[in-house]
Parts: C-alpha cells; structure tokens; sequence
C-alpha cells in the first residue's frame, strides 16, 4: 500500500493569491476563542479583508465565516427588529402619557386600567397591555392603586354655601339688567339607550340589551335665557383647545344673528379646569365677550343640565 502524502487543502482559484492557502491547517469553529469570534465579526464589518483572506488570517474553514457572516447578518435583524418593538413601545408610553395628563388635567379620575385602555383605544386606536399601563402610571405619575376613602359630601360646606349664594344674586341681577345668559357645559354619550324603568308583566324578564358606543362622543351645548339652543359634537376629551374652538364658532354664529350681541350677553360656565384656564379666559377677553363662573355645586343653577337630563330620556337613535 503506497505511503500517503501530507494533507493539503483542494485547489481553489479564488484563493491563488493567498500565499500557501493550501497548505494551512485550518481550524473548526469549536477551536475559535471568543475574542477572536469578535475580532472576526469586526472584520466582517469593516468589509475590508474578504472572507477568503480572513480565512487565511485566522486559520479558520471558510465554511466557518461564512456562517459566522451569516449569524452577524441575522442578529443585525434580530437587533433592528427589536429597536423597531421598543421605538414602537416608547412611542406608545408617549402618547398614552399625553392622554393620562390631559385627563388629570380636567380633573378627573383613573379608577381602573381597563378605563385607560379604553381611553387609548378611543383617542388613538391603540391597544395597550395592562403591565404597560401599570408601569407608566406607577414610573411616569407616581399613582398606586389605593382604597377610595369615603368621606363627607363637600357640597354644602360653609364657603360653598356662601359661594352659591353670591352666584344666585349676581346671576339674577345679570337677569334683571337686561342680559341674556348663555349656559355652556359638556356631557359624555357613551350609549344610546337611556330607558331606567318600564312596565312588565309579573314574572317577566325586566331587561334590554344595551351597546356602549365606541368611540364615545362627546356633546357641548349652549343654552340661553331666550330658548336657543347651540350644540357641538367631538369624539375628544374636553379641553381649553377645544373650548375655545366651540367659544370662537358660538361667536361668529351669534355675530350673523345680531352684530352687537356682545353688549348684552355673558356667558355662564362652571368651575372647570379649562373653562377657568388663563387660556381660556384669554380667549374670551379677546372675543370681547363678557365671561360669568357659577358656584361650587351649583347643578340647579345651571340650565345646560336641565337640557342633558331632558335629552338623556328614551333611546336615543
């Protein structure tokens, strides 16, 4: 049996100018350390050595840098992919930061996480999970979730009773000069059906279904001393932006009835964030409109209340 010869790699033309190429004994990945693993990777990066050359430059099989290459390429993806999730993530914290702090704003409540879910669903058509939500309100805001302490009704405390009755005087005296009042206020409708009660026969089933409306709208409405009656509808939250859009619209409808309208009318809204907001309030002085604040609690003094209690009978649709 004829003595076999040294081991030497096949011929490869791509490789002729790689001095003794063939005569190298390359290594397998198992044998690669892991600092020349990243040296390797930064080489493939850089791009200026082939893959061939780098083969020769570190003993390596070429089948190894080619799978190398392609595990770098992949992460690169994988990597890319996963900036992309967490841009997408932070831009969702984002806005749903901007919907939480306009909805403390206008003082109101976050009782649940469901109700914050829905309220991004509503306002931005995104879902949001619930360890999201939980997070960003605990981090961002500083809220735990805590047992509502149950204490006194507020409405009919000493200086709410004197603030109520200061309101009364004045705004029977606006009445009495002469003044038309115009009441403006908001209302959710977030459903269609509106019946509390009806008449059944014994035994019968007292129920009908009932379908929330998604997203919900939100209705402003103006009513005056005189009868007339203005409304708007918008499917967002109420603030000093879009008051101000109703206010500035109010204005040049009633300019188109009667020019000098501003003489003698005032506007009647409650204590609001954004109703009393220096924007607002701005607003209003720019128009030359004269502006009234009703007294803490004052629902029967408001006539906007009247008319969504009348409004909300029945069904709606």
């Amino acid at each position: 049996m004829p003595e076999l010869g040294p081991f030497r790699q096949p011929k490869d033309e791509r490789f002729d100018h790689i001095e003794n190429y063939g005569k190298i004994k390359l290594r397998s990945q198992r044998e690669v350390s892991t600092d020349e693993q990243s040296a390797i990777n930064e080489e493939l990066k850089s791009g200026i050595l082939t893959r061939g050359e780098i083969s020769a430059k570190y003993r390596i099989k070429l089948s190894v840098i080619y799978q190398m290459a392609s595990d770098a390429k992949k992460g690169q993806v994988k990597l890319k992919k996963r900036q992309m999730k967490q841009k997408a993530k932070m831009a969702t914290r984002d806005a749903m930061e901007e919907a939480v702090v306009e909805h403390l704003e206008a003082k109101r409540n976050i009782y649940t996480i469901a109700q914050v879910q829905k309220m991004m669903m509503d306002q931005k058509g995104v879902i949001v999970p619930r360890s999201v939500v939980a997070s960003t309100l605990r981090s961002r805001f500083n809220m735990r979730f805590r047992k509502i302490r149950e204490i006194a009704f507020q409405g009919n405390r000493e200086r709410n009773l004197a603030l109520r009755c200061m309101y009364a005087q004045r705004f029977l005296q606006v009445l009495q000069d002469g003044y038309r009042l115009i009441n403006i206020d908001e209302t959710w409708l977030n459903q269609l059906e509106f019946n509390r009660a009806k008449w059944c026969q014994k035994g019968e089933t007292n129920s009908l279904p009932t379908k929330s409306m998604t997203p919900r709208i939100s209705m402003i409405a103006a009513v005056s001393s005189n009868g007339e009656l203005y409304c708007a509808l918008t499917q967002v939250n109420t603030d000093s932006d879009v008051v101000m859009q109703f206010m500035g619209r109010l204005a040049n409808q009633l300019a188109r009835e009667d020019a000098g309208y501003r003489q003698k009318t005032v506007i009647l809204m409650d204590n609001a964030a954004y109703h009393k907001s220096k924007e607002t309030r701005a607003y209003f002085d720019k128009l030359g409109i004269k502006l009234m604040l009703s007294g803490p609690y004052s629902y029967s003094g408001a006539p906007c209340e009247l008319f969504f209690a009348y409004f909300k009978q029945g069904y709606l649709n």
